[in-house]
């Protein structure tokens, strides 16, 4: 009787990590597949990246260097939507935070659920040092983090006017001075 109770349950136990699993699997399926513009509960003010492993270099895969932003607010709007499933999208906004910025794109920070789709064109408005810009583009990368209330995207710029690329580039190279000169003082 013991032995029967025993494989009783074991075989629930076993039973309920199954359906545990399957439900864990079909959640994961519906969250790849939706797209949702509800923000999720809470949006952190400030929203730091996750460290590589200790003495791990992050390799840098831009084609321009990238430089950090402080988290600068930005507004990202859909402007050009090629897949009818995802026209009401368009003028929608969107908020977000800017991590990092380079001549041919930039990572942000956003508390909604967006497509990474070639058809999908944005743009995208901050501020740089008081410079306002708005920039086209698209969104190439999306990282999401287990546990986390904001989800990483990148966005790749589209036809940037030139006024855009001299004041992106301004910023750069000032930032990059400041870094490189901050690197000389603490090696000294």
């Amino acid at each position: 009787m013991t032995t029967e109770i025993s494989l009783l349950i074991i075989f629930s136990i076993t039973l309920i990590h199954i359906l545990m699993y399957l439900n864990i699997a079909n959640l994961n399926k519906r969250m790849k597949t939706e797209i949702t513009s509800q923000p999720k509960k809470h949006f952190p003010k400030q929203v730091t990246d996750k460290a590589p492993s200790v003495g791990t270099p992050r390799k840098n895969r831009r084609k321009c260097i990238r430089v950090p932003v402080e988290n600068e607010f930005c507004t990202v709007s859909f402007y050009e939507i090629g897949n009818p499933k995802f026209r009401s999208l368009r003028n929608k906004k969107i908020t977000g935070y800017i991590k990092d910025i380079s001549l041919s794109g930039l990572k942000m920070t956003s508390n909604f659920e967006l497509p990474v789709r070639s058809d999908i064109c944005v743009m995208i408005s901050f501020e740089l040092h008081g410079i306002p810009l708005i920039l086209k583009g698209k969104i190439v990368r999306r990282e999401d983090h287990l546990g986390e209330e904001f989800v990483v995207y990148g966005i790749e710029f589209q036809n940037l006017s030139r006024q855009a690329q001299l004041e992106l580039s301004k910023f750069i190279n000032n930032k990059t001075k400041v870094t490189a000169h901050q690197e000389f003082a603490d090696s000294i």
